[in-house]
């Protein structure tokens, strides 16, 4: 039996998506009720900047995606408690989310915010940034979509740019960022410790 964190409410999980076997793109404007712009977070921890998105804009659509359910559960929690009802949650590994829940050209924007940086040799195949990720990204995104990349740990940042500078598909069009990314468990931490964030936003580049 998997284990419980005490004082989680783990019935919240019941309205949580989770990642099919097979590819099996999931009707989001039914889901919804409405054509909104959909919106992606990768890891989104705890859904603090997920929820904050989704109250501030609620003319488009946040679908917050992490591995670990009891941070999940506190995503809910905060869905809940602000009465959100532009947001969804999916419970389960990033890359095979989008591959199988999200049909191509269907997704406005992604953001990966403070991924997992897997710092020893050993273990960067586990990084989700890979070059096989690039066209999938590419793939899902809309004609004028966007992924927006930030992290404190600048040789993970390096890896995505070289990987980006060898691949065709997508461009970096920018390396600002927008402050209220940080607003989350690990950002608050990594500010506090006075560490320096690297970010990019890629777009599609168009077909000649």
């Amino acid at each position: 039996m998997k284990f419980k964190k005490k004082g989680f409410d783990y019935s919240l999980l019941e309205t949580t998506f989770t990642v099919p076997e097979d590819t099996n793109f999931v009707n989001w404007k039914e889901v919804f009720a409405n054509e909104n712009p959909l919106v992606i977070e990768i890891g989104c921890g705890n859904g603090h900047f997920l929820t904050q998105q989704a109250l501030k804009n609620p003319s488009q659509n946040f679908i917050g995606i992490d591995l670990k359910d009891y941070r999940i559960v506190k995503s809910r929690m905060k869905e809940n408690l602000l009465n959100l009802t532009n947001v969804r949650w999916i419970c389960g590994e990033a890359g095979a989310s989008i591959e199988r829940m999200f049909a191509d050209k269907s997704v406005e924007k992604i953001y990966m915010t403070f991924p997992d940086p897997w710092p020893k040799k050993r273990h960067w195949k586990h990084r989700l940034f890979q070059a096989h990720f690039i066209p999938l990204i590419a793939k899902k995104l809309t004609d004028n979509g966007k992924f927006i990349f930030i992290s404190d740990h600048e040789d993970y940042y390096n890896w995505c740019i070289e990987l980006i500078e060898a691949q065709k598909e997508l461009a970096i069009v920018s390396h600002d960022y927008d402050i209220t990314m940080t607003d989350s468990a690990f950002g608050k931490i990594w500010q506090a410790e006075q560490r320096s964030f690297h970010s990019f936003t890629l777009e599609k580049v168009a077909k000649e």
